[in-house]
C-alpha cells in the first residue's frame, strides 16, 4: 500500500492531538482545584496543614498536566513536520515520474516529427527530379522488370502497352528522298 506511511503518520498526529486535548482537560481541572483549595485555605483561620498539603499536591498535578501538554505540543509539531516532509517526498517522487514521462513522450514526438520531415524531403526529391518507379520504367529510366509473385494467385499484373513508331509509308519515303535530292543538288 503506497499511502500507508502517510496514513500511519496522520493517525499518529491524531493521537498526539488527543494527548494534547487530554492534557488541556487535566490543566483546567487542576487549575480549578488549585483555585478552590487556595480559597479554602484563605478562608480557614490560622492555616490548615492538610489543606496546605492538598494545595501542594494540586499544584504538582497542575505542573504535571502543563508538562504533559508541552510534551504533546512538541510531539505534535514533530508529527506535523514529519507529515510535511512525507508530502514533500511524495511530491518530489511525482515530479520525477512526471519528468521521466515527459522525456519519453517528447522523445517519441521528436522521432515522429523527424520522420515526417524525412518523408516530406523525399517527396520534394521525387517531385523535383521526377523520380518514380511508375509506367515508364525503373527509377533510372531502364525497362521495368515484372514484379515477382511466386505464391500469389491474384489476377496477373498487366503492363501498359508500349507505344511504337508507325512504319513509314512508301509515299512518305519517296517524298523524303526527293526533298533530299533537291537539297544536295543545289
Amino acid at each position: 500500500m503506497a499511502c500507508y506511511p502517510f496514513v500511519q503518520r496522520a493517525a499518529r498526529s491524531v493521537c498526539v492531538c488527543a494527548k494534547v486535548a487530554d492534557a488541556e482537560v487535566r490543566i483546567v481541572r487542576a487549575s480549578n482545584y488549585v483555585r478552590v483549595v487556595e480559597e479554602a485555605l484563605r478562608k480557614t483561620p490560622g492555616g490548615n496543614v492538610e489543606l496546605e498539603e492538598e494545595l501542594g499536591r494540586a499544584r504538582d498535578e497542575l505542573a504535571s498536566a502543563t508538562r504533559q501538554r508541552e510534551e504533546g505540543e512538541a510531539e505534535q509539531r514533530l508529527a506535523d513536520a514529519l507529515l510535511q516532509r512525507s508530502f514533500g517526498v511524495q511530491e518530489h517522487a511525482e515530479d520525477q515520474l512526471e519528468r521521466l514521462t515527459f522525456r519519453k513522450v517528447s522523445l517519441w514526438q521528436h522521432a515522429a516529427t523527424y520522420l515526417l520531415y524525412f518523408v516530406m524531403l523525399m517527396n520534394v526529391f521525387v517531385t523535383t527530379f521526377g523520380i518514380s518507379g511508375g509506367v515508364h520504367g525503373s527509377v533510372f529510366g531502364g525497362p521495368a522488370a515484372p514484379p515477382h509473385h511466386s505464391l500469389s494467385t491474384a489476377t496477373p499484373v498487366l503492363l501498359p502497352p508500349r507505344t511504337t513508331v508507325p512504319p513509314q509509308s512508301t509515299s512518305t519515303s519517296t517524298t523524303m528522298s526527293a526533298l533530299l535530292a533537291n537539297i544536295t543538288s543545289s
